[in-house]
């Protein structure tokens, strides 16, 4: 977890509770991190990646009175992306489960039930085996120590009051999105690994060639996890620098 921690939950429109977590200085300026899934409100040191990336892309379009930049790391494009084999290089623990979703809600609502009680019996040194058909080489040697218990305490976290929260993510990442890519006007940082079977790099590639004024970093040395665990710096400067710069335009200079 990261330090310094401020635990609270928030009631939206629709009735529902959202557990919150925040930390960092509470005057500076906010960074709303979507994380991946399943998962939990609790930060790692770092920042989000994965499956919340088409999170932070609709803010991108949708709210651009508020949101100054956005960095999306390792995100799926739409299910259905026009020009893309959207499974294509994906590993077969995603593809399956994905299809599943798509194909029969009932059989993957009870395959998430299983797969929900397995994550919660799993310890850190689980986690690679149960992984093992979405880990390249790079991720796999990334799958260590604390960042592998980081991941298994958010998993523990975020799934123990239930599946509903995980059911919800993979019904939006395989519905329709509600946004354009082509209505966003605030500068996007868009990454992804090559040696990602998690989401494959296709997806970066299809993402890329579609944002307006997107700044790709498409890295041949990365896979899914190393995005998290190698290039948040990176993150956290590209979004430093586009606060700097409109705190110049504000103030006229």
């Amino acid at each position: 977890m990261a330090p310094n921690t401020i635990q609270r939950t928030v009631r939206t429109p629709d009735g529902r509770t959202l557990a919150i977590e925040e930390a960092g200085d509470p005057g500076g300026r906010p960074v709303l991190v979507h994380n991946g899934t399943p998962n939990t409100r609790h930060l790692s040191g770092p920042a989000g990646v994965s499956g919340g990336g088409p999170h932070v892309l609709a803010c991108a379009a949708l709210l651009p009175d508020l949101v100054t930049a956005v960095a999306s790391l390792a995100s799926p494009a739409p299910v259905d992306a026009e020009g893309l084999d959207w499974f294509e290089g994906m590993g077969q623990g995603n593809a399956d489960d994905i299809k599943l979703q798509l194909s029969d809600k009932v059989a993957a609502r009870a395959k998430l039930e299983t797969e929900r009680e397995e994550t919660l019996a799993a310890t850190a040194d689980d986690l690679a085996e149960m992984l093992k058909t979405l880990l390249t080489p790079v991720d796999a040697a990334a799958l260590t120590g604390e960042f592998a218990e980081y991941l298994t305490y958010t998993g523990h976290e975020g799934l123990a009051p239930g599946s509903q929260g995980w059911w919800d993510d993979g019904e939006a990442l395989g519905g329709q999105w509600g946004f354009e890519l082509s209505a966003i006007r605030v500068p996007v940082l868009l990454m992804h690994g090559r040696h990602d079977q998690f989401v494959p790099f296709g997806h970066g590639r299809w993402l890329a060639a579609r944002i307006p004024g997107v700044e790709a970093r498409l890295l041949d040395e990365d896979g899914h996890l190393t995005l998290e665990t190698n290039r948040i710096g990176e993150v956290h400067a590209w979004l430093a620098e586009h606060l700097v710069t409109l705190y110049c335009l504000l103030a006229g200079n």
